[in-house]
């Protein structure tokens, strides 16, 4: 094993975290689920992570990526159809535009296979998967801002889970943690940087949304609340 190569540590921090973003769809699926209801919730930001969530694993598949970032990838874009479900079934705001982005975003879930399909069987697959990673890495990182914007505008955080973002940023932490460890050579760090920043580069992004809660829930009167109350807000 070459220095600054730890596959056995990479290997753990891909597992945690896997196990922590095993989680994080779950505080927002259950608080919609339990107020049958999804206001507060972008419709931008659900989009862009969304379309992410597919190049990254699209992505991470065509450059021969570790398997954790693939395991990983493949969860999220499973949970996003859950997502996707839920968001459909709760939002009682539906309009022309909205459904016009939803059409986008299953003109390309569809689209997208057949043209990864393609570029393998050319044998170009790995400069697509490196345009894919870039492209995943700046539709995280403006992903938030939809939902920065919505919530400064509402003055609110509405039905969004604060853990969801929580979790997501100890999950990127970990999950940029298994990269690094996996090997240090420059040629592979070079490779694996549209990951990376798509990963640790929303970490800033979702602070200041974490800060967000603190700051509109303080504002509100009855900001202090039972344990049963803080249970039931998950």
């Amino acid at each position: 094993m070459s220095e600054g190569n730890h596959p056995v540590l990479s290997g753990a921090f891909g597992t945690l975290s896997m196990l922590i973003w095993i989680g994080v769809y779950f505080p927002q699926l259950l608080k919609s689920y339990r107020s049958k209801s999804v206001e507060g919730v972008s419709v931008g930001w659900l989009i862009l992570w969304i379309l992410g969530d597919i190049t990254n694993l699209s992505g991470a598949i065509l450059v021969d990526g570790i398997p954790s970032q693939i395991v990983i990838a493949t969860y999220y874009v499973i949970m996003d159809s859950v997502l996707i479900y839920q968001f459909q079934v709760y939002n009682h705001k539906k309009d022309a535009a909205d459904e016009e982005v939803w059409s986008v975003v299953k003109f390309v879930g569809i689209l997208l296979p057949t043209v990864l399909l393609g570029w393998i069987l050319t044998g170009a697959g790995s400069s697509l998967g490196i345009m894919l990673g870039w492209s995943s890495a700046c539709l995280y990182l403006s992903s938030r801002a939809p939902q920065l914007w919505k919530n400064y505008s509402s003055n609110s955080t509405g039905n969004l889970s604060m853990y969801l973002f929580l979790l997501a940023m100890l999950g990127n932490t970990t999950y940029g943690a298994s990269v690094i460890a996996f090997s240090t050579d420059f040629a592979y760090l070079m490779k694996q940087a549209p990951w990376l920043l798509g990963s640790l580069g929303t970490l800033c992004l979702d602070a200041t949304l974490l800060m967000q809660f603190y700051w509109y829930r303080t504002k509100e009167p009855s900001s202090k609340v039972d344990l049963n109350e803080a249970y039931a807000s998950l």
